[in-house]
């Protein structure tokens, strides 16, 4: 169950985005791919704002404290291309419909912001700590600044898809039957769609093929996507 306790305005409207794109999820995505909770919408307590979550039953992609990205005996599990496809289906929703969400939108301002946080909190103190094993450099770090300035436009243009916004395998749930469940979608913004692409790409670092297949079944999906739209029409 989440319930809304605070007495504050922006909790209120979080929580009534959250139930708004819960609503949109299951109207216009396959629910086997995602966690659509009921919302209560009836009774006494109707005017409440809380709602329910559906109890599913599965495991983890992995604890992040530990795994540092999705565990082996996920990725040895999981299909590559059924991880695509679902992400594929809520970002190819149809934009019109996604437009009247209340979500954030995070596009270039959001990402300098949060780079420059990771860049002041954070990465100086890994470049030169024991855990970084050849993986990120100064140099790298200005060329991630450098590319974040040029990419401005873009990212603002392209901040228009429904994305989850916090793909950590905490937060990915594989049932017995092998069904891939997307929890916790309460930081859901617009934003272009290579942001959770890329959360799972480097999520998936404990196998190469993996994370490679992945890739290409997305890109081989998002481009049937739009072979079908220049036949039939975009949204």
């Amino acid at each position: 169950m989440k319930i809304r306790l605070q007495n504050d305005r922006e909790v209120a409207r979080d929580l009534d985005r959250e139930v708004e794109l819960f609503r949109f999820l299951e109207k216009n995505v396959s629910t086997n791919k995602i966690s659509v909770p009921p919302v209560l919408t009836f009774g006494k307590y109707r005017n409440l704002q809380w709602y329910l979550r559906r109890y599913q039953d599965g495991t983890l992609a992995g604890q992040m404290k530990d795994d540092h990205g999705f565990s082996k005996k996920f990725l040895d599990k999981v299909f590559p291309r059924e991880f695509a496809e679902a992400i594929s289906d809520y970002q190819n929703c149809d934009l019109k419909e996604v437009r009247k969400l209340r979500l954030h939108y995070h596009g270039n301002w959001w990402y300098r912001r949060d780079f420059d946080f990771y860049r002041k909190n954070f990465l100086a103190g890994f470049i030169r700590s024991d855990l970084n094993d050849n993986f990120l450099s100064k140099g790298e770090v200005e060329e991630i600044d450098e590319l974040l300035k040029k990419s401005g436009k873009l990212l603002d243009r392209e901040a228009k898809y429904l994305c989850h916004g916090d793909l950590y395998p905490n937060n990915v749930l594989i049932t017995p039957e092998g069904k891939i469940v997307f929890l916790d979608w309460g930081i859901s913004n617009f934003n272009n769609p290579a942001f959770d692409v890329a959360f799972v790409y480097l999520g998936a670092w404990r196998s190469k093929k993996w994370r490679e297949d992945f890739l290409k079944h997305y890109l081989m999906r998002q481009k049937t996507e739009k072979i079908l739209q220049s036949f039939f029409g975009s949204p």
